[in-house]
């Protein structure tokens, strides 16, 4: 069984992607929101609160989160706990720290902290729509590569030579390429073709054994083995 290109999971990483950006534009706007409508106080760490948890193998850890104060205008001493949790607290008890208080509900917040959120999520939602997008236009760009050369490049009918299999394997299927032998249009000397890394759930039996090569009239070098109708028998 050949293993192709899934564009499905490109599109699932893409769409993900999309949805953690545009949550986080939206977090982001609310920030600005919750920015504009509030005031900078200095705060400082006064505590920390302990969280624990036990993994599915039962070993425990301990997190932690800032307890922090800070005094208001008129003398009024405010306190609340951050809501993100550190394996190790960076900041020590007593430490200094900005803290935004929203004018009209009192929430407070780390100053930094405000923009982490859609910071953190943005970021993940890039990297997810890169990893599905990348392999989408390498997808692109090949097939037209590979339509270029069908339909501006030499076409030469080869016979299979021989299997190649590779000692590695990959996820338990092994690596095989195919060796061909066709005459070159060039110099009308028979020559050597070798396809793309192939995979198989076992070792191929190749039933086939004429394969048509598309070869690059400007660059004889480049070449494209057609695998298609390829089947085998497995052992």
């Amino acid at each position: 069984m050949n293993h192709s290109f899934s564009p499905l999971l490109c599109y699932i990483f893409v769409i993900t992607g999309l949805v953690l950006i545009f949550t986080a534009s939206f977090l982001a706007y609310k920030n600005m929101e919750f920015h504009s409508n509030s005031s900078l106080f200095e705060g400082y760490i006064e505590g920390y609160e302990q969280k624990i948890s036990y993994s599915s193998q039962g070993e425990a850890s301990t997190s932690y989160a800032y307890k922090i104060a800070y005094k208001t205008p008129d003398g009024l001493l405010r306190r609340f706990t951050n809501n993100a949790y550190l394996s190790a607290p960076a900041l020590y008890i007593g430490a200094r720290l900005p803290v935004r208080v929203h004018l009209g509900t009192n929430e407070a917040k780390m100053d930094f902290a405000v923009w982490r959120g859609p910071h953190l999520i943005g970021g993940v939602g890039i990297l997810f729509s890169l990893i599905g997008l990348l392999p989408l236009l390498w997808a692109r760009y090949t097939m037209n590569k590979e339509r270029d050369l069908q339909q501006h490049g030499d076409r030469i009918q080869t016979t299979l030579k021989e299997v190649i299999m590779e000692e590695a394997l990959i996820n338990g299927d092994y690596m095989y390429h195919l060796i061909l032998t066709g005459i070159d249009p060039q110099n009308g000397q028979e020559k050597e073709y070798k396809s793309e890394i192939l995979l198989a759930e076992s070792k191929p039996v190749i039933d086939k054994k004429t394969f048509n090569v598309y070869i690059d009239r400007k660059n004889p070098k480049k070449y494209r083995v057609d695998i298609s109708g390829l089947d085998f028998i497995k052992q």
